[in-house]
């Protein structure tokens, strides 16, 4: 009998221009609530040179040694504005242990040819309390006055000298990394939805670099969601590690916890399953008259399908290669009873390929495929799921 404990990914928060590893301290307390250990790197404050490159090497010294004196289940690296460019460049470098990227509000990889009147008062704001103030409530819109003097507060202090060698290092990026592809991990881009910095086109330039990337957006903030919002932030952070990454693993009475699939159905909601998914998943299902392809599709139905059980339990699990098979066993609101099996294959990146839900018995089975064509059909149409009436 294993006794094995609960583990989970170690979470590194990289901040942005400007900033310290304090911006995220309310995101840090209410993912260590969740019991997600968190670490906050410095990136560019102390002696060094001020490049992307030396950053990324400062957070994956800091990283590493955590992940040896930590009992966690690899890293998840979520960086912030510039951060985002430093957390990519930093995940090559740490390479298999990391589980997945979060990129918040991010400059793209290659960087940002800013206009003059932009980048004038960004590279100029060196110990002027009046242009950071200025910068600050320009690029958000839900800050409160504590919140916004505070982050004046971290960013005046910050030496001419090495705001001006931040500004040069995000806004030039790094154009041979750019050209060796991103990392092949599960990656949410996580926007602010009234960010007036990184808008539509810049995210356009992070979404065709991380194409099969979770695209969410937190409305009503602007380019520090971390500090403007704050929860919000880490709810969306707790419900993409719950899908991505394996948590707790706890099997000392054969039962499952949590685990990869089964976070995206306690989640219940399709972009926790989206997260697991590769692009060209097919699902096959002994509800489904044939199968269902691409991530959008199988996430909308797998979302749909979460929400038709009052109770779900997965019960035992097996390993093998690539596959993972769970036993579980369920009622839904409507008082079906159902149990079976499934059966998940892993691609080279650990995304999900293949799924394979075998329910039984046949009438509950024909009750579940009826209700979930009913919830379905608008947008899936008619010939995957059972309608109660026969089908040519």
């Amino acid at each position: 009998m294993s006794t094995e404990q609960p583990r989970n990914p170690l979470v590194v928060l990289i901040h942005g221009y400007l900033d310290d590893p304090t911006v995220w301290g309310e995101v840090a307390e209410a993912l260590e609530g969740e019991g997600i250990r968190t670490i906050a790197p410095v990136i560019g404050r102390d002696t060094g040179e001020l490049t992307l490159d030396t950053f990324a090497d400062r957070v994956t010294e800091v990283t590493t040694t955590a992940l040896a004196a930590e009992d966690v289940e690899g890293v998840v690296l979520v960086g912030h504005s510039m951060g985002a460019q430093v957390a990519e460049l930093a995940a090559r470098n740490i390479g298999d242990a990391v589980r997945a990227l979060v990129l918040l509000t991010p400059i793209p990889l290659e960087g940002l040819a800013l206009p003059d009147e932009v980048a004038g008062p960004l590279r100029g704001c060196a110990g002027s309390t009046e242009i950071q103030r200025a910068l600050r409530s320009q690029l958000s819109t839900a800050l409160d006055d504590e919140a916004l003097e505070r982050l004046v507060r971290i960013g005046v202090v910050v030496p001419k000298v090495r705001v001006e060698g931040w500004f040069d290092a995000w806004t030039a990026g790094d154009p041979l990394a750019v050209g060796q592809g991103p990392p092949r991990v599960p990656s949410m881009v996580l926007s602010g939805g009234e960010d007036p910095f990184v808008n539509k086109d810049i995210l356009g330039l992070v979404a065709a670099r991380f194409s099969d990337a979770i695209k969410r957006s937190i409305p009503g903030v602007g380019h520090w969601p971390q500090v403007e919002a704050p929860g919000a932030v880490a709810a969306e952070l707790v419900s993409f590690l719950r899908a991505v990454a394996p948590a707790e693993t706890q099997r000392a009475d054969g039962n499952v916890t949590e685990e990869v699939w089964t976070g995206a159905f306690a989640a219940q909601q399709r972009d926790g399953f989206a997260a697991t998914f590769a692009p060209d998943v097919a699902l096959h299902a002994s509800a489904l008259r044939r199968p269902v392809t691409g991530r959008d599709d199988v996430a909308y139905l797998m979302g749909e399908a979460s929400q038709i059980y009052d109770q779900l339990e997965f019960v035992h699990e097996a390993q093998g290669g690539r596959l993972t098979f769970l036993e579980w066993r369920a009622r839904t609101h409507s008082g079906v009873s159902l149990d079976g099996v499934t059966v998940l294959e892993r691609d080279d990146a650990g995304l999900i390929s293949r799924v394979a839900i075998h329910h039984r018995p046949l009438d509950g089975v024909l009750a579940f495929s009826a209700e979930l064509r009913d919830r379905t059909v608008d947008r899936l149409g008619d010939g995957y799921l059972w309608s109660g009436m026969p089908q040519a």
